[in-house]
């Protein structure tokens, strides 16, 4: 009877190549077992020595080996104790006579072997047996899979709830400052005399810029929740993202009548709109943080081992070298509030945009009024 493989294994079904190793020291039962195997989706192997079979497990992608159990200097079980260390997916099956089922017993309920095959050993049997042991093999596979699915989304769970955590306090923090700013001016304008016409516009100036500046915080947040996990890619040239980039911030650049450089721009796979938004929040920052001087800024493109490296150069305060990692911080601001504006989120959703590009920022700088570089990858 033609035995069919269809009826058994899940690995047929998954259209998955089986591929299974015979041990034994006698050529003729290792000639009968590749017969009895010579069908469609087995690759059937044979060993006549343990050394030959670590070899061939080592070199091959096997997932069952079936051995006898008396082999010159070594028998099955040690085979199988050596094969489940070294390669702990195989599944071992082991063919012996009456007289070692005791043995074979202890192996199986101590873990070293999955099953045993009787000898004389029944042609319909054996084939039933291997393809238990190819299930087993998918399905720990499968288990194992599914482990390390569930552990990586577990990893990135707690990477957004400690994300999270940081966010709600670093939020409410500086939301905290102008909502009571507002407050008290609240409370000093009931106490104000209406005719102090110079006094209540003070207070409205201070009012006014406390709501702008939670305005501000408000709109840095949606635009982060929006750099969020989906990209729309498409292939486009960089250098079109710059260019729109700098027509938001024209009449920025105009005013203080900065000298901006474009180097030489690839082609690239990436989200138009969100590359657009990181260039504008880098150049934008270097407008910003700039004292008593022309801003120039100048956006750098390398190749490097066949890498895009961006950057956004300017001649501005620049970072102390110890600030390097706190800068890239939602909310962490390393300057007095009143002597440059923003939220201090801004480069934080540049970070966001480039992780889901796959890229990665980081920042070169020679110290406080040396300029900085902030350079990327996508």
């Amino acid at each position: 009877m033609l035995f069919n493989p269809l009826k058994f294994s899940l690995f047929v079904v998954l259209n998955v190549k089986q591929t299974i190793l015979f041990v034994d020291d006698e050529p003729n039962v290792l000639a009968a077992l590749k017969r009895t195997f010579h069908i469609e989706n087995f690759v059937s192997l044979t060993a006549d020595s343990v050394a030959k079979a670590l070899k061939i497990i080592e070199d091959m992608d096997v997932q069952v080996v079936v051995t006898d159990y008396k082999m010159p200097y070594f028998t099955g079980v040690e085979l199988a104790l050596e094969i489940k260390e070294r390669f702990p997916d195989v599944i071992c099956c082991i063919m012996s006579g009456y007289a070692d089922i005791d043995i074979l017993i202890e192996a199986i309920n101590k873990g070293e072997v999955f099953r045993f095959i009787l000898k004389p050993f029944d042609n319909h049997e054996l084939r039933s047996t291997v393809n238990v042991c190819f299930d087993q093999y998918f399905l720990r596979k499968e288990n194992v899979d599914l482990l390390r699915e569930v552990k990586q989304k577990n990893e990135k769970l707690m990477e957004i709830n400690k994300e999270l955590e940081e966010f709600s306090y670093m939020a409410s923090h500086d939301l905290r400052s102008p909502l009571a700013t507002l407050m008290t001016m609240s409370r000093y304008m009931n106490d104000l005399d209406a005719t102090d016409q110079e006094s209540v516009r003070e207070f409205i100036d201070v009012i006014n810029s406390s709501s702008e500046r939670m305005i501000q915080l408000i709109d840095s947040l949606l635009n982060l929740s929006k750099a969020g996990n989906k990209i729309n890619v498409e292939k486009l040239n960089v250098r079109e993202c710059v260019d729109l980039a700098l027509d938001a911030l024209k009449l920025s650049i105009d005013e203080v009548k900065a000298k901006i450089v474009v180097e030489k721009c690839p082609l690239l796979v990436c989200d138009r709109v969100l590359v657009t938004q990181l260039f504008q929040n880098f150049i934008g920052n270097s407008l910003k943080f700039v004292k008593n001087k022309k801003p120039e800024i100048t956006v750098t493109v390398e190749n490097v081992n066949n890498d895009w490296i961006f950057g956004v150069r300017d001649n501005g305060i620049g970072i102390n070298r110890k600030h390097f990692s706190d800068v890239l911080k939602p909310f962490k601001r390393l300057n007095c509030s009143s002597d440059f504006s923003g939220s201090g989120i801004g480069l934080s959703i540049c970070q966001k945009i480039i992780k889901n590009h796959g890229g990665k920022l980081w920042v070169e700088s020679e110290g406080e009024g040396m300029g900085a570089h902030f350079k990327f990858t996508l």
